[in-house]
């Protein structure tokens, strides 16, 4: 190994490698735009494959203008309704929120985004009708609702709640088939 770093012909081509990969994490930070996209195409599937395609969104996220939480309607043949409300923090004592950080998880930051997660909400639907799942008055339909609030500019005193969340939409409607019970 040493003798191929230390190769006087190597060395261009590792400098250049170097290079090239500072070159491709600059242009991925920067923002999306079509020269972006196909500056990038050639090299996408190493970034994906090596996982250099992280965002550092962790270390400065976007600040959120809107203050949210997530619920689930499940309808049964009878026509009778269930709300079920995933654990909300604010609603939570210390032991509690350590117990359902999870589902925040989950319910908060996964769940309602189309983006990324569609792909897992008839699983959680067909999770939570088997949850409440009765052979005499089984769930006929499932909806993921998104409950959210504008955030208010900072207030000059210590506010105790922060407003309830009016803005309502419906984010999946899942209809369920006899195999979902199985």
């Amino acid at each position: 190994m040493n003798a191929l770093l230390g190769n006087k012909a190597t060395q261009p081509l590792i400098a250049c490698l170097v290079a090239l990969y500072f070159f491709y994490a600059v242009v991925w930070l920067c923002p999306a735009c079509e020269f972006k996209r196909r500056l990038l195409a050639p090299v996408n599937h190493l970034f994906f494959y090596w996982r250099l395609d992280r965002s550092w969104a962790l270390f400065s996220p976007t600040i959120r203008t809107i203050n949210y939480h997530t619920g689930v309607t499940v309808t049964f043949e009878d026509g009778t309704k269930v709300i079920w409300e995933l654990p909300r923090m604010d609603r939570l004592n210390m032991w509690e929120r350590l117990r359902w950080d999870k589902w925040r998880k989950l319910d908060v930051d996964s769940l309602p985004w189309d983006i990324f997660y569609k792909d897992f909400w008839p699983d959680f639907a067909r999770y939570v009708g088997r949850k409440y799942y009765n052979p005499s008055d089984k769930p006929v339909s499932l909806t993921l609702d998104l409950w959210s609030a504008e955030v208010a500019p900072p207030p000059s005193q210590p506010i105790e709640r922060f407003p309830w969340h009016s803005r309502y939409a419906p984010v999946f409607v899942y209809r369920y088939v006899p195999e979902d019970f199985q």
